[in-house]
């Protein structure tokens, strides 16, 4: 059974019912919480663990979580990222890039961290030569979510294995 959680950007009720639509038996997001957006949001942490509480205490398989279109900027997806507690809880890290600037960058920055990304995908990974440079030259594995589902899946079930 999954569970899904938005945890950073702009409230959007789609998002979550996308989500349910999409086979979650539970979804909840900083909404929940009473925030519009998470702009200018201090610290998404306490957020991020509350709303993780709570679906955690429904007793899922996994939770997936989205955490908004950006690693910097003001929806403060950067303040989740620093805590210690939730990246202990964080099996995989799927990094969706539009474009392979995009990929590169996520990854320098989160080599930075000391965050592995599980695998890339997005919009770079619409075509082959996009997926091959990530592959190839990133050393990182690349599936598309539209036309290479199973792939993609098939990696971020075998790192939540571990």
């Amino acid at each position: 059974r999954v569970a899904a959680a938005k945890l950073a950007g702009v409230a959007c009720l789609k998002d979550t019912l996308d989500m349910e639509d999409h086979g979650a038996f539970a979804t909840l997001s900083f909404l929940d919480c009473g925030l519009p957006s998470t702009a200018h949001v201090t610290d998404l942490a306490p957020y991020a663990r509350a709303i993780l509480s709570d679906l955690a205490a429904k007793k899922p398989d996994v939770i997936v979580v989205e955490l908004g279109d950006g690693i910097l900027g003001d929806y403060r997806v950067g303040t989740f990222f620093e805590d210690a507690d939730l990246l202990r809880a964080t099996k995989a890290v799927v990094m969706c890039a539009n474009d392979l600037v995009a990929a590169w960058g996520a990854q320098k920055l989160l080599e930075e961290w000391g965050i592995p990304i599980t695998v890339v995908s997005g919009p770079v990974t619409d075509n082959q030569t996009g997926t091959e440079y990530i592959r190839d030259e990133l050393k990182l594995p690349a599936a598309n979510a539209k036309s290479d589902g199973r792939t993609l899946f098939g990696i971020v079930y075998e790192e939540i294995r571990k």
